[in-house]
């Protein structure tokens, strides 16, 4: 493992060398039109074009220009909220902008945004107006919303109606509606996603069943998940990087530490 980590961190260094000589860094920011120098995160649609999430606002780049995009107090069909955390589009070439204040749909045909809604257990449609962690598109029809307080929210066919994903916990007996919901990574071979619920631990949605279980519990505060080669998590956190075996639920000790 240490071998493989440390190859890992070689290959990146060379691309980096190799890429610096035929790509010149340009840096973007303010003076460049970038409505905020602070990016929390970044996206590329099927066009090509650039999304910045920022503190200010949502950012478009096509390569030469950025187009920001902010609320309008008033106006239904601007931006939500103007602090974002996360960007995502689905099939439908739609860009879903996860922040503070929920879930805001661009239509790039109207150029206009779409409040969401969600459904919890007593079947009534609420406006969706929690923190967003993180989205996931992970079919042409199935997009994944990862929510502080609502947990996760699953929007099917296009609907800008979701579904609340009660979370079954104590050896499946027990289902809360109000739990966090950190990270999102599809695992498509086991037709699942891996969720990670803050002071739970990893959970697997299944998507022809629609639930959410616990599988994994942790104590560690992840922040993020990327799944390895081999079908194991790399688990991000803000005291380092560490590996779950999804097979036997063993977590190693922390991987960029060992390289010190």
């Amino acid at each position: 493992m240490k071998r493989f980590v440390l190859y890992f961190l070689l290959i990146l260094s060379f691309s980096s060398i190799g890429y610096s000589q035929d790509y010149p860094i340009k840096f973007l920011d303010i003076s460049d039109g970038l409505s905020n120098n602070s990016v929390t995160t970044i996206f590329q649609d099927s066009e090509g074009y650039m999304w910045f999430g920022t503190y200010d606002g949502l950012n478009r780049y096509d390569g030469y220009n950025f187009k920001v995009f902010r609320n309008r107090i008033n106006d239904k069909k601007s931006l939500l909220f103007n602090t974002i955390y996360n960007i995502e589009g689905d099939s439908r070439k739609n860009i879903w902008v996860g922040g503070t204040n929920g879930v805001s749909i661009y239509n790039k045909s109207a150029g206009t945004f779409h409040s969401v809604e969600y459904i919890s257990q007593n079947k009534k449609p609420q406006s969706l107006k929690d923190i967003i962690h993180q989205m996931r598109s992970v079919s042409e029809n199935l997009v994944l919303v990862a929510s502080q307080n609502l947990g996760l929210i699953i929007f099917e066919n296009g609907s800008f109606t979701g579904k609340q994903i009660p979370l079954t916990v104590l050896g499946n007996r027990i289902s809360v509606n109000n739990y966090d919901a950190i990270a999102i990574q599809e695992n498509k071979q086991k037709n699942v996603c891996w969720i990670y619920v803050r002071n739970v631990g990893v959970c697997s949605y299944h998507y022809k069943t629609k639930d959410l279980k616990v599988v994994f519990p942790l104590s560690m505060g992840v922040k993020s998940m990327k799944l390895a080669p081999d079908g194991n998590l790399w688990l991000g956190t803000d005291e380092g990087l560490f590996l779950l075996n999804t097979k036997n639920g063993s977590v190693s000790n922390n991987l960029l530490l060992q390289q010190m």
